[in-house]
């Protein structure tokens, strides 16, 4: 067990192939009671997909679990794509996701249950749908170049009930912004989501209802690029299952209520090296390196809307305004801009991504953010340009296939499956008849 990495984070050995490290790490999780072991990866959508295994074929399962690779490129509502060579026109054929067994831990509420997150492969090598391998490769290109990204996400979300009458938002009183204890949480529901995130090894720093009724939001723990998108990924895979063992749903939809705030991911950034913040220069000034990334995420911010406003309903939250941007500019101390520099010394400092929302992929998101940023050094681009971002996420996906720079960093596969997906729901959307079109129309026209 490692301490550094979680109270629940179990690790041995540096490699699979390692059969005493297996045996070693076999016999640690049947020790502590754990029957099965859980395998999940993240889809295009951020999605959690998993297989279930008992413990003792975990080292079967530490080789590679297979995957049909259409459930890559399903539809979020399961149906694979079809034709230009998709899966479906293929056979069918498998993929492998491999377990990266340093991310193991034991489920506290489920505590006869180790999740282990994986990695997507083909042939032998990485799979070109693997988004946490595309953000390893970004993580990478930073270390060719010396840097270490470390990232935090502040992540929203919704909790209801459904009942005869509809949808019950949890905790529906007004003027609980920034509040936590039972008056903001009668039922001590946030309070128990903090303790059993930490005890899974997501360090939550703070938690708090936010301005609507059954609206909360928890910040995780600054950490490198990776390890922050697994914990963004895992938090909200965990805040899910959680909520439906207290009966409730959890949403990260960005816009679940028309008449209530919508729900981000927020993205803080900077980059290090050596252990020095280098978003600093020597003057204890913004450095020059600071202004050419925060230039490049304004640069590349029409293609970086597909992945921070990733559906349909994210348009509705932008088109609502408040602390939502509505152009890419730097705005210093400013909740309303794109990228906000929210100050707090040497260690603190940093970048503010405020577009992302709580729908989005933490993996590509991040991933995309950083080459755009890298791509804002290596040319000094400037951080006082404005951009307007789409409107529509038609104009977004058009944006990222027109943005040579991300396309050519994430994938061209990758950006080619995910904006086929991510068409598909747009058509969905505009052939649809919605409530509001019947409502409006139906006896007058």
């Amino acid at each position: 067990m490692n301490e550094s990495e979680g109270r629940t984070v179990v690790t041995a050995g540096d490699s699979p192939s390692d059969e005493v490290a297996i045996e070693d790490l076999e016999r640690n999780l049947r020790e502590r009671g754990v029957a099965l072991v859980r395998v999940i990866h993240a889809d295009l959508f951020g999605k959690a997909r998993s297989k279930q295994f008992p413990v003792s074929e975990l080292e079967t399962l530490l080789g590679g679990v297979g995957y049909c690779k259409a459930s890559v490129v399903e539809s979020i509502g399961g149906v694979p794509l079809e034709g230009g060579r998709f899966p479906a026109d293929l056979g069918f054929p498998d993929m492998v996701s491999i377990p990266d067994r340093h991310s193991i831990r034991v489920v506290p509420w489920e505590p006869d249950t180790a999740w282990v997150l994986a990695d997507l492969a083909e042939h032998g090598e990485p799979s070109e749908l693997c988004c946490r391998s595309a953000l390893r490769v970004a993580c990478e290109r930073l270390a060719e170049n010396g840097l270490e990204a470390i990232i935090a996400p502040e992540a929203e979300f919704y909790l209801f009930e459904e009942t005869d009458e509809g949808v019950k938002p949890y905790s529906p009183g007004v003027g609980m912004a920034y509040t936590a204890g039972r008056r903001a949480d009668p039922g001590g529901i946030l309070g128990r989501l903090h303790r059993q995130l930490i005890e899974l090894g997501i360090e939550v720093t703070a938690a708090n209802r936010e301005f609507s009724p059954g609206q909360f939001e928890l910040n995780l723990k600054h950490e490198s690029a990776m390890r922050g998108a697994d914990n963004a990924f895992l938090f909200k895979e965990a805040v899910k299952e959680l909520a439906l063992d207290q009966g409730m749903i959890a949403t990260f939809m960005a816009m679940p209520f028309a008449e209530h705030s919508g729900s981000s991911c927020h993205l803080h950034i900077s980059l290090w090296e050596d252990g020095r913040n280098l978003f600093l220069d020597d003057d204890g000034e913004v450095s020059e390196l600071c202004h050419g990334f925060i230039g490049g995420l304004i640069e590349h911010s029409p293609a970086l809307s597909a992945f921070s406003s990733p559906t349909v309903n994210s348009y509705k939250r932008t088109a609502a305004g408040g602390l939502v941007p509505d152009s890419a500019r730097l705005g210093g101390d400013d909740r309303e801009a794109y990228v906000r520099l929210p100050g707090g010394g040497p260690k603190a400092a940093r970048v503010e991504l405020r577009s992302g929302d709580a729908a989005a992929n933490p993996y590509l998101l991040t991933a995309a953010a950083l080459y755009a940023g890298l791509d804002g050094i290596s040319r000094s681009l400037p951080s006082d340009a404005v951009k307007q971002v789409p409107r529509a996420l038609d104009e977004a996906i058009d944006a990222l296939e027109a943005d040579d720079l991300l396309r050519h960093s994430l994938g061209p596969e990758l950006v080619r499956v995910y904006a086929a997906l991510k068409r598909g729901e747009w058509e969905r959307f505009t052939n649809a008849v919605t409530d509001w079109e019947w409502n409006e129309y139906v006896y007058q026209a």
